[in-house]
């Protein structure tokens, strides 16, 4: 226990020692969540959709002039000029990007198409469905209108939550790239471990009678010092940029941040014994953060994944520390549950089986 707190008070001054370690640490997990909570963000909330539509009139009619006024008042689409536009000079600000549509109003009043212009290579996003889908329905309800037709069956959209009903995507996504940020530090964050090997400290200190199990858990557990100040400072932006709303169990946090914490880091040393060198180091590191980032619920649910790839995210340990973390910090789960316990569970498996296959690959590593 002296070695380790010694080795763990050396470590901690030669991390705050290195810039790199308060950059890639401390502000880039920030500026990954203002990117990523402002793309994902924007894109899963209905309420801050839109899209430039140009409205093309050729013929003013009794029916086009009654759906330019009821898109007018869609506040979703925002209209490029007026309906005067030719189709000629709509079409060449639509291959130009100027608007995301094109919408040519039937010529008649009896009968007509209204024709949706959109780009080909974007006719699967979301703007191009979500477009398609507002004219739709609008084309429908004055279907319903000229024919004086009054719908028998209506659909109500309702939603539930599985905690609180103030819940939102952004603390959904907030409390995925707060697991998202802490994994990546502790596979990336045993730089000093290759620079070790490369200047061979690292061998004399195996010729000591020092316990590479404990110098690595030294390591390890400064990255749960810089784990701590990631998730206070996510945590406050996420609230502050986003308005995230969290509801949180701080003894059921406390254990799957801390188990997971030192799992991850377990697994960045784990990369470090099987690295000969920075690059292949930084290449193994990128290939399992990458890996896990998308089949791990990190941006959306799991079940929005193809069936294969749902049946990988059971074997991916950030799959349970994401979950732990939103089952933590938005559903209030304390240490009652059994599924918190499964989540620890599993990440106890793979940190421990880092560390100890990571010990023993080092014993037996030759170092210079």
């Amino acid at each position: 226990m002296s070695q380790l707190c010694k080795l763990f008070g050396t470590h901690l001054k030669l991390a705050f020692r290195e810039k790199q370690v308060w950059f890639w640490s401390i502000f880039y997990p920030v500026i990954l969540l203002v990117i990523f909570g402002f793309i994902f963000g924007k894109v899963n909330d209905g309420s801050s959709f839109e899209a430039k539509v140009a409205i093309v009139q050729a013929a003013p009619n009794q029916v086009s002039k009654q759906l330019l006024q009821t898109l007018s008042r869609i506040p979703q689409l925002e209209l490029d000029g007026d309906a005067s536009i030719s189709q000629a000079n709509a079409m060449e600000k639509l291959k130009q990007k100027k608007v995301d549509a094109v919408i040519t109003l039937p010529q008649q009043a009896s009968s007509g198409t209204i024709q949706i212009w959109l780009h080909q290579e974007k006719i699967q996003t979301t703007t191009s469905q979500a477009i398609k889908g507002i004219v739709e329905s609008v084309a429908q309800h004055l279907n319903w209108s000229i024919a004086e037709v009054q719908p028998a069956i209506k659909v109500q959209s309702n939603t539930v939550s599985v905690g609180k009903d103030d819940l939102k995507y952004s603390a959904f996504l907030l409390t995925g790239l707060i697991a998202l940020s802490i994994s990546q530090s502790g596979l990336f964050n045993m730089v000093q471990h290759i620079e070790l090997q490369r200047t061979g400290l690292l061998r004399r200190l195996r010729m000591t009678p020092m316990s590479m199990m404990t110098f690595s858990l030294a390591s390890i557990l400064v990255k749960w010092v810089l784990a701590t100040i990631q998730i206070v400072l996510l945590t406050f932006a996420g609230i502050w940029l986003f308005g995230a709303t969290l509801h949180i169990d701080l003894l059921g946090l406390l254990l799957i941040f801390t188990v997971g914490t030192l799992s991850f880091a377990a697994m960045g040393y784990f990369l470090v014994s099987l690295s000969k060198s920075m690059e292949m180091y930084v290449g193994l590191a990128n290939l399992a953060s990458f890996l896990m980032m998308f089949i791990s619920g990190i941006f959306f649910d799991v079940n929005m994944l193809p069936a294969f790839m749902q049946s990988l995210s059971h074997f991916v340990p950030l799959t349970y520390f994401a979950n732990g973390i939103r089952d933590t910090m938005l559903y209030e789960m304390s240490l009652s549950s059994g599924a918190l316990w499964n989540n620890v569970f599993i990440l106890v498996l793979w940190g421990a089986g880092a560390v100890i296959a990571a010990s023993l690959i080092m014993k037996r590593k030759k170092l210079k």
